[in-house]
């Protein structure tokens, strides 16, 4: 038979008691009927009044030892009830009566005190998260320097009188309670409300609770006020996020289930920009800066984090860099919003290519004579490089680690670190080096020279020239086919256009090694692009302020598409749809587009002064770039004070083969110190890699000394080590 139960504190000249009513039968069949048991308990004692901050402020009166509040759970009773500690000061009560068997027994009897000590706890009210190992209590807290606050906790099983446990604060006031005297003989204590209450939310068994208690100190009066908070202890679940993709700070909506007012959203490895707490099923957040690509957006909270699941999949849109001349800028063009941000580089910028992960971007300045690095999560320009007198372009190894830098006032190509800016190795010509392009696998660097009449070929490998020179009249721009088998090279027959002699495209075989013939097309082609399927090459002729495309296997050439008056399209690219050619028009200023299947001419983009470049991201299809592990380390703050916290956040990205599951790594962290600082310890973790992004994040507390630290991460999944590096400065 079901029956149901309730509980008092009993108490004779033997003892205290839990004393416990069972109750049977329905009013409707009129057969209600109880049993009362009482199994003993410890002594209970009236806890003292409460303190608060203030002077002259009140007392609380906490002078009640009744039971507070009973949850059933699993065969048993957890009850609360005000007490009394050592102090002396009020604190909470926690009894756990086992109703299983004929005979009732009392299985847990303990006392919790507040932290800091010296504080008081009193009227609780407590229920029992659904897999039993743990309670969750809501009560009020006041002491000497807090005023009545309304606080939530839970306590990990079993439970016993040195328990700790950790506060959530959901209600507090701002001056001393101020209450009607607890009784004539007792001016100076407030009666204060005595109630609290705590249910599972929404079911009987639940891992998020509501909670309510009193409070006090709200507003001038200073009258006790209720809270009431809603509080989780299960790690959360990601179900939906909608939109699926979109620009830098677009509005997110997340949904799942336990999500805390401190959850941390991540996009990849990148935090959100902002977020809002909207319930514990409904996040909204922003989304951070971030290069182009589908990535797993991720929730956690102190509990835990969401599972990765198919539908926290994020799109982040590609992006156009335009490199424009006259203004001595980038313009960063998002291809969903189409708003340019101008990014400050050197004095002339002529060249600028994004790496293939699209985390960096590159600019080859022939007036300052350096190159500028970009950051492409961040859009800020970073500290230049010098390259030479006079740089005219350069290109990115697929790797991103290497620049090959045409410097045409040095008459050389430098090999350059992309990382660190430091030139590795110096070739040599003969002639001033124009423009350049890389083969698909990084092996060979082909660089044109418009005086000499040649392109010359240079060996990644062995940093050194190969044998072989292309013969081309006047060579400028020049573009390689997505297989790698062919270059295309425009000769710009510049100030000919007047006595009727065009420019002209030429094919070069680089399997073989040889030249086709050039194919006719309009004044001073300046541009070269190849479209991402390698049907179609696009040519831009900068005097006739048109671009041409050409079909890459017949090699006839299509009619010339006029863009829009005063313009002077100079270099272009083709967007990774295939959709769109993107063109720097440096007559007008502008970034043109042309619609590649309709060769509509699109609306323009106003960018900087003389655009003469552009490059666009390229989605990442792979994002552990073909290892089955790949982190990436990195702090919120760069630079903090000494001995302040600081947000740490490793991102590990698993791509298993199929057939492989999760995969249990050991994560350690050494740090290099500046010199005189004492050493840096940081716990080693265990974790299990689920396929996607693995964020981890961690609040770390800045080492004391000043200076710059690096955090150098490990990790080892017992055959192989994956490293991650970061800096952090501390002043």
């Amino acid at each position: 038979m079901k029956a149901a139960f309730a509980v008092y504190h009993g108490s004779d000249a033997l003892g205290q008691y839990a004393s416990t009513l069972t109750i049977t039968g329905l009013p409707l069949n009129n057969n209600v009927a109880f049993t009362e048991q009482g199994p003993g308990i410890s002594n209970m004692n009236l806890p003292p009044d409460a303190r608060q901050p203030g002077i002259n402020s009140m007392l609380i009166a906490t002078n009640d030892n009744r039971f507070q509040s009973v949850s059933f759970w699993n065969k048993g009773l957890w009850i609360s009830a005000n007490d009394r500690c050592s102090g002396p000061v009020a604190c909470l009560r926690v009894i756990h009566v086992d109703v299983s068997g004929a005979t009732y027994a009392v299985t847990t009897d303990a006392s919790l005190s507040g932290t800091p000590a010296g504080s008081d706890l009193y009227y609780p009210a407590v229920s029992v998260e659904c897999g039993g190992k743990h309670i969750v209590l809501t009560y009020t807290q006041s002491s000497p320097t807090m005023y009545p606050t309304s606080q939530a906790t839970s306590v990990t099983l079993p439970l016993g009188s040195g328990s700790t446990f950790s506060t959530i604060p959901y209600g507090a006031g701002n001056v001393p309670y101020v209450g009607p005297p607890e009784s004539n003989d007792h001016p100076t204590v407030a009666r204060f409300g005595d109630y609290s209450g705590i249910s599972a939310d929404g079911a009987p068994c639940s891992d998020s609770f509501w909670g309510a208690t009193m409070n006090g100190g709200f507003g001038m009066s200073g009258a006790w006020a209720t809270s009431i908070g809603q509080f989780t202890l299960a790690a959360p679940t990601l179900t939906s996020i909608t939109p699926s993709s979109g620009p830098f700070a677009t509005k997110v909506d997340v949904y799942g289930t336990f999500f805390t007012s401190n959850a941390l959203v991540t996009f990849g490895a990148s935090p959100s920009a902002s977020m809002t707490f909207i319930d514990s099923t409904h996040l909204q957040v922003s989304a951070p800066a971030h290069p182009p690509g589908t990535v797993d957006v991720t929730v956690a909270t102190p509990k835990g984090m969401a599972p990765i699941v198919p539908a926290d999949r994020f799109t982040f849109p590609p992006a156009a860099y335009v490199a424009n001349s006259g203004s001595n800028n980038v313009s960063y063009v998002d291809m969903s919003s189409l708003g340019p941000l101008p990014i400050g580089v050197g004095t002339s910028p002529q060249a600028v290519r994004v790496t293939n992960d699209a985390t960096a971007a590159y600019t080859a300045n022939q007036g300052s004579g350096d190159a500028t690095p970009i950051d492409t999560f961040l859009q800020l320009s970073g500290a230049p490089y010098p390259v030479g007198t006079g740089p005219t372009d350069l290109v990115v190894t697929p790797d991103g680690r290497t620049l090959y830098v045409a410097d045409g006032g040095s008459s050389d190509v430098r090999v350059v670190n992309a990382l660190t800016g430091q030139t590795k190795a110096t070739i040599p010509f003969g002639a001033a080096p124009t423009k350049e392009a890389i083969t698909p696998d990084g092996a060979t660097v082909l660089v044109t020279f418009s005086g000499a009449d040649d392109i010359l070929a240079i060996d990644t490998a062995t940093k050194t020239v190969l044998p072989f020179v292309y013969d081309v009249t006047k060579p400028f721009a020049i573009a390689v086919a997505p297989n790698g088998l062919t270059a295309w090279v425009t000769d710009i027959q510049q100030g000919s256009c007047a006595i009727g002699l065009l420019g002209s495209l030429t094919p070069i075989d680089l399997v073989n090694h040889t030249v086709g013939n050039p194919i006719v097309m309009g004044c001073s082609p300046r541009g070269v692009a190849v479209s991402p399927d390698g049907s179609t090459v696009w040519v831009s002729n900068a005097d006739d302020g048109t671009v041409q495309p050409v079909d890459a296997s017949s090699h006839v050439p299509g009619s010339a598409i006029p863009l829009l008056p005063n313009s002077r399209p100079f270099g272009l690219v083709v967007t990774p749809d295939g959709a769109t050619l993107l063109v720097a028009d440096r007559g007008r200023g502008q970034l043109a587009m042309v619609d590649t299947t309709s060769t509509t001419v699109l609306p323009p983009i106003n960018v900087g002064s003389q655009p003469v470049a552009v490059d666009v991201t390229h989605p990442i299809p792979d994002p552990c770039a073909g290892q089955l592990v790949k982190a990436r380390l990195g702090f919120l703050q760069a630079t903090v004070p000494g001995s302040s916290t600081v947000d740490e956040l490793l991102n590990v990205q698993y791509c298993p083969p199929v057939g492989l599951g999760p995969l249990p790594v050991n994560i350690k962290t050494a740090v290099t110190v500046p010199m005189g600082c004492p050493p840096v310890a940081v716990a080693g973790v265990k974790a299990t890699l689920q396929p996607g992004d693995n964020v981890r994040s961690a609040v770390l507390t800045a080492p004391a000394c000043p200076g710059t630290y690096r955090f150098k991460v490990k990790v080892n999944d017992g055959t192989t080590k994956y490293l991650a590096a970061a800096t952090l400065k501390v002043t």
